[in-house]
This record gives C-alpha cells, sequence and structure tokens, in this order.
C-alpha cells in the first residue's frame, strides 16, 4: 500500500526560539531556589519547605513549561498530497495555504543576507513564471536548518531546487552571488 499523504515539519520560525529559548530562565530560576533550600544551613519546617514550593517554585515550572509547549502549536507542517499533487501549508490545524502543483516547475531557495542576519524564501515557481511564496522568514542565525528543509520538501514534491544567494548592502541594493563563489 503506497503512503497518500507525506507530512514535514518545517524549522521553527524565529518567534517560537526565541519563546522557547526564553523558557528556560524561569526553569532555571526554579532549579537555583531548589538548590538553595537544600544546600543551605538553616533548619525548617515541612509546612515553610512546602510554602515555598507552592508560592516561588510551582509558578515559575509552569511559566517555563508553558513558555516551551504552547508555541509547539505554531510550528508549520507542510503535507503532500500525492493523489492530487497538493501541497498545503497547515498551522494550528489550520490550512493557511494550498499549492497546486500541476504547473509547478521548480522551487527555489532565496537567501538574503542583510546587516542583521538573513532573510529565507522558500518559493514556488509555475510554468507561468508566476512565483508563490511558501515561507517567508527572518532568521538571525542561519539558514542551515531551512537549507536541509528545502532540499526534503524538494525531494518529497518531486522538483528540482534552485538556490539563490543574495546580499544586501548598507545602501539596501541587492546583488547576486554567484554559485563558484561561496
Amino acid at each position: 500500500m503506497q503512503k497518500k499523504e507525506v507530512m514535514i515539519i518545517a524549522p521553527r520560525s524565529l518567534r517560537i526560539f526565541l519563546i522557547q529559548y526564553m523558557s528556560m530562565a524561569p526553569f532555571a530560576a526554579a532549579l537555583i531556589i531548589l538548590i538553595v533550600i537544600f544546600t543551605s544551613n538553616v533548619s525548617s519546617k515541612f509546612n515553610d519547605i512546602l510554602i515555598i514550593l507552592v508560592a516561588f517554585i510551582l509558578p515559575l515550572f509552569l511559566i517555563a513549561f508553558f513558555m516551551f509547549y504552547f508555541p509547539q502549536q505554531y510550528k508549520t507542517l507542510i503535507i503532500f498530497d500525492i493523489e492530487k499533487n497538493i501541497l498545503r501549508k497547515v498551522i494550528k490545524k489550520k490550512e493557511v495555504q494550498i499549492f497546486n502543483l500541476d504547473s509547478a516547475q521548480s522551487i527555489i531557495s532565496k537567501t538574503t543576507r542583510t546587516n542583521f542576519g538573513c532573510k529565507y524564501n522558500l518559493i514556488l515557481e509555475d510554468t507561468e513564471n508566476n512565483s508563490h511564496i511558501i515561507f517567508n522568514e527572518n532568521t538571525p542565525f542561519g539558514i542551515g536548518h531551512w537549507e536541509v528543509f528545502s532540499i526534503k520538501l524538494s525531494t518529497i514534491i518531486g522538483l528540482p531546487l534552485k538556490k539563490e544567494h543574495w546580499v544586501k548592502d548598507l545602501n539596501g541594493k541587492l546583488s547576486l552571488i554567484p554559485k563558484n563563489f561561496k
């Protein structure tokens, strides 16, 4: 039996990454409070320790959990329906975009290096040279995950992948970087 749909998860957006990264702060604070309580020489009653746990540590762990867990719902899923030749972009269990691949010619992986990091675009190009933007992301830390994702997507849907690397100078002028210059 052949698969009817193939699903891949897109890399995290910058917002999701930052929120999940910041969730480590309340988690670390709760751990530090626990270490201080257990290593201190002050003798406390069980009720005092229970109050500290409920008032300070439990809320910090809950905040860390919610900051880490809830952004996971905003991860983007790309679902390729093999029978219908349709690519669906799903966020939070809702279809955000649908791309018909019958007239698709190629996928363009476009990286634009700026002063503040990178901008990454994943574009679907059809036979009439119309472009449909699948992803438009700001990535200050680089584009490694996005390039791997674009290769995987290209392989799954069977379209050639074109890689373009651009650089934006201080005046805002875009220049294409030749393939052999990387």
